[in-house]
């Protein structure tokens, strides 16, 4: 026996009558929910929310017009107009129809001298359903070779929408205006999927209207005997620009201490936007690549692009400041490799200036423009700040930028870097001396010492860690800390944590301290954390053992006890809670 949910919903009218039309019309030109979102770029399943009202999806304006532009038609002839306002009263009765797919039976109730009671049914499509359809149907190969041929003529060296590629179909005098895109899709797929297909195209990256992209990626095998940085790729296994580009990006974000060393990122596992593509371009440089164009660019960095800053711009009554970047143009389209999410190409409107540079003018020669473009800005625009009083807010943008990424969460809790008003709590989280019990730590001075220790704190700038303030969701109080802390000397991150007592045995050690290490193991690739305490301590030792780290040792510092753990990213995850 079917099982029936009966669901009473108010939706506007408009969004209604627009999912319904859309469906009918699709339906008759022989379209599947599928094929309609992959034209409209959007995710697979696009249409088929907005045809299921449960969703309370809608078109927007700009996928309504899209959608004439795709089937070539005038906007009134798919979704007629409608008059009315306000919102329809539906009844909707959830079944399961064929194939065990959800069916809806959808009614809408009378809307007195504007709409009679309508009813009928949505019967959720397989995605890759083909309806029956009165226009041409091209073979998938023909379509595959047409495909590969506008590849290889260059028409993918811009980044391509799906209507983009499907309006060059409709050009082809093969094909014509009534051409069916289905054998087009499967093409498309073919040529992005790396795993069952011929990866000949990325379509990684959207637009600003979150629409999918096409385009040719970079890639090329490389010698290990072309110069330094091809051996150096070599070392860690690497032999195509892809996979190169892949490492480099992964490699976490943070200033090199020897920025002007070819082989800082490999030496010191870490880079920033000038490091990171001046390796890369090395790389291209000596196996003969030319399609790789190494940019210098000045962008409006503002409080919209970039939230961390937005308080510091308010605070020195700044719109904008134009930082520099660098990265890639291949063909006509932007590469970022800095591994921080930068997309593309909203970067590309946020461009004020841009020029093309060698490997070697990513630091002082960069340094240099980025201060002369600033000095010819504050001029124009009348900048009150002397040219280092904005170098100094810039660094302090950089800063809050580089503490913003260390943000994490949980399920329940929020952890953040410290920052130097939190030396009161700490002061307080200390002053309690069964906290402080087998920490080997003494108490601040006051509550200033504190605060200075916190202002100065430079694990996170210099390492990409440090301890955290850990936060509880639901009130916002502070809990306590937990973190990593790199020693430089010995070379090797500890985890640790503290928590006001009266949060004790409630588990957040555990959660705070689990999402720290994911942290390293993933976005630092960190490859093994110690954790550190005095035997009598049995809480942080259950701790250790509930994040599966593995006992190593006993001893003696101090005239006390301790035991030494650790883990590694191949040591089984998932801990129970504490």
């Amino acid at each position: 026996m079917k099982k029936q949910k009966l669901h009473q919903l108010s939706l506007p009218a408009y969004s209604v009558e627009k999912s319904h039309d859309f469906l009918r019309y699709r339906k008759e030109v022989g379209y599947s929910a599928y094929e309609c979102s992959f034209l409209l770029g959007k995710h697979d399943f696009f249409i088929r929310n907005i045809e299921n009202l449960l969703h309370k999806s809608s078109f927007s304006t700009i996928d309504t017009n899209y959608i004439s532009l795709i089937f070539r038609e005038i906007f009134g002839d798919i979704f007629p107009a409608i008059a009315f306002n306000g919102n329809y009263a539906i009844r909707i009765e959830h079944t399961t129809g064929l194939k065990r797919k959800p069916l809806y039976e959808i009614k809408i109730e009378e809307v007195p001298g504007v709409k009679t009671s309508t009813s009928y049914s949505v019967q959720e499509e397989d995605k890759h359903i083909e309806l029956q359809t009165k226009l041409e149907l091209k073979d998938e190969q023909t379509l595959k070779d047409f495909i590969f041929s506008l590849c290889n003529n260059g028409f993918f060296n811009h980044a391509r929408t799906a209507l983009e590629i499907f309006d060059e179909c409709r050009k082809e005098e093969n094909f014509g205006a009534n051409f069916h895109p289905r054998n087009m899709i499967k093409a498309l797929n073919h040529y992005t999927n790396s795993k069952s297909g011929e990866p000949i195209l990325d379509n990684s990256r959207t637009n600003l209207f979150s629409r999918r992209l096409f385009f040719r990626p970079i890639d090329f095998a490389f010698d290990h005997a072309s110069g330094t940085i091809s051996k150096e790729f070599g070392n860690i296994g690497l032999s195509s620009f892809r996979k190169a580009a892949e490492w480099v990006s992964n490699q976490p974000y943070r200033r090199n201490s020897d920025k002007d060393s070819p082989l800082c990122l490999f030496e010191e596992n870490a880079g920033t936007c000038s490091t990171k593509h001046a390796v890369l371009k090395r790389l291209a440089d000596e196996n003969g690549n030319t399609e790789l164009k190494l940019i210098l660019g000045i962008f409006s960095m503002n409080g919209k692009n970039t939230p961390a800053i937005k308080g510091i711009l308010k605070k020195y009554n700044l719109k904008y400041i134009p930082e520099a970047h660098n990265y890639f143009r291949a063909h006509k389209y932007i590469l970022d490799f800095t591994g921080i999410g930068i997309n593309e190409t909203k970067l590309e409107l946020d461009l004020l200036e841009e020029i093309e540079i060698q490997a070697n003018q990513t630091t002082g020669f960069k340094i240099s423009y980025h201060r002369d473009y600033l000095a010819k800005w504050m001029e124009e625009n009348k900048i009150s700040h002397s040219p280092e009083e904005l170098w100094k807010v810039r660094e302090e943008c950089i800063r809050a930028i580089t503490l913003a990424r260390l943000e994490q969460k949980t399920e329940r809790l929020l952890l953040r870097p410290f920052k130097k008003e939190d030396g009161a709590i700490m002061y307080a989280l200390n002053d309690d001396k069964d906290v402080l019990q087998y920490t080997g730590d003494v108490q601040f001075a006051d509550v200033s010492t504190a605060e200075e220790f916190f202002d100065k704190y430079d694990q996170y700038e210099k390492y990409s860690v440090g301890r955290m303030v850990v936060i509880l969701k639901e009130t916002g109080e502070v809990l306590g800390w937990c973190g990593l802390k790199y020693d430089s000397a010995s070379e090797e991150y500890d985890i640790g944590y503290r928590f006001f007592k009266k949060y004790w045995n409630n588990g957040y050690a555990t959660e705070s301290a689990k999402a720290i290490l994911e942290e390293g193991f993933g976005r630092l690739a960190i490859k093994r954390v110690v954790g550190r305490a005095r035997i009598e301590n049995t809480a942080s030792i259950r701790v250790f053992e509930k994040l599966e780290m593995t006992f190593v040792k006993k001893f003696l510092e101090d005239g006390e006890n301790w035991v030494l753990y650790e883990v590694t990213p191949n040591t089984p995850e998932e801990p129970s809670s504490l």
